[in-house]
């Protein structure tokens, strides 16, 4: 049999498995084609479609004994490419553009919110923002300790940076940006450049977009930190220098503050150690100023990492 014959049996035995399903599974099935990546949990599966998590099991439990979707592992499903694409063309044809905006929209959001109860885990000393409100119906994703945060983050690693690109692609401006400044925590721990940088930038994109002047900053700041310690520290330096801009433009004094720290740590990698006091220096007196606690026990010429001070990017004591 040719590879071109297979295709066309596979495509026909796809249509008559999705033919046979109940309206729920079929619905199901069309809204999982527009997930952002191939694989997902039944936690995912139950947002995009805005189902219970026990009615969204029984419906991929479903799927997968119609042969629609492969159990990769005990509560997570995959599709293999063409049925994922067929998904995709059925989404298309059979949902109306708000409902498959929707769909989108809630699967987005999810994975906003659960990137961030991971990352208050994994990185428990940073500070959360304000998010985009998961839709009703929508369970928020927790976790019960460290370890369960940490694996789902790296189960779902390649599906944050398809969230992005999708927020990005979709015009979800709002998410795009969100889900940058969430992970920026977890990705200052792990180390994760191509993907933090990638992500960064598509955040930033996104807070221009919105004219979003506070979110700009927050993004330059994680740039920032990805090419500190990625030793990119001229690069760092001009993003850590946009945010200082932007903080003084908005009063924000203790972002300024904070940005003048980050500022202040790279000079000192530079060994240019005038510079690097002088900013510290600006640094202390805005917290003297504002009367403000240092900052998850952060002060001028230290920045927190996993709950070991550290300076200039390397553990000391």
């Amino acid at each position: 049999m040719t590879e071109d014959a297979r295709a066309e049996d596979d495509a026909s035995a796809a249509t008559w498995s999705y033919r046979a399903l109940t309206a729920e599974a079929a619905t199901l099935f069309r809204l999982l084609g527009l997930h952002p990546g191939p694989a997902f949990g039944v936690p995912a599966a139950a947002a995009i479609a805005g189902l219970s998590t026990a009615h969204a099991h029984r419906l991929l439990d479903s799927l997968a004994g119609a042969h629609l979707l492969e159990q990769i592992a005990p509560d997570r499903y995959e599709f293999h490419d063409l049925l994922r694409a067929y998904a995709t063309d059925q989404a298309q044809d059979e949902e109306t553009p708000e409902t498959r905006a929707a769909a989108v929209r809630r699967i987005l959001t999810w994975y906003v919110h659960a990137a961030d109860a991971a990352q208050g885990w994994i990185n428990p000393g940073e500070a959360h923002i304000p998010l985009t409100p998961l839709d009703a119906g929508v369970a928020a994703l927790t976790f019960d300790g460290y370890e369960r945060a940490m694996a789902w983050y790296e189960l779902e690693s390649a599906n944050l940076m398809a969230v992005a690109r999708e927020a990005e692609a979709a015009g979800l401006d709002e998410i795009a940006w969100q889900l940058a400044a969430v992970l920026r925590s977890v990705h200052m721990l792990l180390n994760p450049f191509e993907d933090w940088l990638a992500m960064g930038h598509i955040g930033l994109r996104a807070a221009r977009r919105l004219g979003d002047r506070g979110a700009e900053a927050e993004i330059l700041e994680s740039l920032g930190m990805a090419c500190t310690q990625s030793h990119r520290l001229s690069e760092a330096a001009d993003f850590h220098e946009g945010a200082l801009a932007i903080r003084r433009e908005l009063g924000d004094r203790l972002g300024e503050s904070l940005s003048l720290n980050d500022i202040g740590l790279i000079r000192l990698r530079e060994r240019r150690l005038s510079d690097a006091k002088s900013r510290f220096d600006e640094a202390l007196t805005i917290f003297r100023e504002i009367s403000a606690p240092p900052v998850g026990g952060r002060r001028p010429g230290e920045r927190r990492r996993g709950g070991v001070r550290t300076r200039c990017g390397r553990a000391g004591p």
